[in-house]
């Protein structure tokens, strides 16, 4: 989200609006680094020895295993946080772009000449 770009199709964030994509995406980092490691101890040592437990065998696919996940609490919040968390992300580079949006309307507008044409094999 602060990478510099020259390209004029990219809107460019100003101060507090790259602050805020900052926060965000560090925020972000953060709490699924250490959620992730977190539901990974979960699964080891609670969801899967209670699923082999019930059903004298191993999870046999990663649908198996995430149903047993979505049991747990600690996924349904992970679940929760990512969801917010994606929100945010998008709250927060939508500024910029709504701010700068005529701009980038005539930018779009603005060629000279065609960009170029694409032919595809109908086959």
């Amino acid at each position: 989200m602060n990478k510099k770009s020259a390209h004029t199709m990219i809107p460019q964030a100003n101060h507090d609006e790259l602050a805020r994509q900052n926060f965000v995406k560090s925020f972000r980092n953060y709490l699924f680094g250490k959620m992730r490691n977190d539901l990974k101890l979960v699964y080891q040592e609670t969801v899967k020895p209670q699923f082999e437990k019930e059903n004298q065998r191993p999870p046999k696919d990663r649908y198996e295993i995430r149903r047993e996940m979505q049991q747990q609490p600690s996924y349904k919040w992970y679940s929760s946080c990512k969801r917010i968390t994606q929100e945010m992300m998008w709250e927060s580079v939508i500024t910029t772009v709504e701010r700068q949006l005529p701009k980038l309307v005539e930018c779009a507008k603005d060629r000279e000449k065609p960009l170029g044409t694409l032919t595809l094999n109908p086959n």
